[in-house]
């Protein structure tokens, strides 16, 4: 007799998301990542943060990620939002970067966020190295706002003109790979 999924071993999982207030909301919460197609709802919890905290989007999508052995993904590309140091993402090491095919994050927020900086925090083993960051026009197209270079496991700050968007990409064209 086989194990059923509702029977066998879990994997406790979240998602994270962000509501002003205070104020009643009806919505519907994200799924966090399935593994083999099985998930259940175990609770929510809702609590306030501190006055502040910078706006999380609604959603952070991955040109590619690296995926483990029954295909989950072992570094989502949530985890750059995390404000967890210790958890990051992490593109497929098959497919490495370049000018012509670069890899990618991007970042979707509920309304135009108006941003004038970006906090770039790599693994100690690895990460980007040359990177634009891009913001999304009304006519869906990305138009480059910054580009820099990272140094091996080194964060960066970087500032720029203000800008208004409801997406922003950050490109990766080069990287140092683990």
């Amino acid at each position: 007799t086989w194990v059923t999924a509702d029977l066998a071993a879990k994997k406790l999982v979240y998602t994270e998301t962000q509501v002003d207030g205070p104020r009643p909301a009806e919505m519907v919460l994200p799924v966090p990542i399935l593994v083999d197609g099985y998930y259940r709802d175990a609770a929510v919890l809702a609590f306030r943060e501190r006055d502040n905290r910078p706006v999380a989007p609604l959603s952070v999508a991955a040109s590619s990620v690296l995926g483990g052995y029954v295909g989950e993904w072992n570094y989502p590309p949530d985890f750059v939002t995390d404000r967890d140091p210790d958890t990051f993402w992490r593109a497929d090491p098959a497919i490495p970067p370049t000018k012509e095919k670069p890899a990618w994050l991007q970042f979707q927020f509920a309304e135009p966020l108006p941003a004038s900086g970006i906090y770039v925090a790599p693994s100690a083993e690895g990460g980007p190295r040359d990177c634009e960051l891009q913001a999304q026009e009304d006519d869906g197209s990305f138009r480059s706002v910054l580009s820099f270079v990272m140094e091996k496991g080194q964060p960066k700050r970087l500032t720029f003109s203000p800008v208004d968007s409801t997406c922003y990409r950050l490109v990766i064209k080069s990287a140092f790979l683990p």
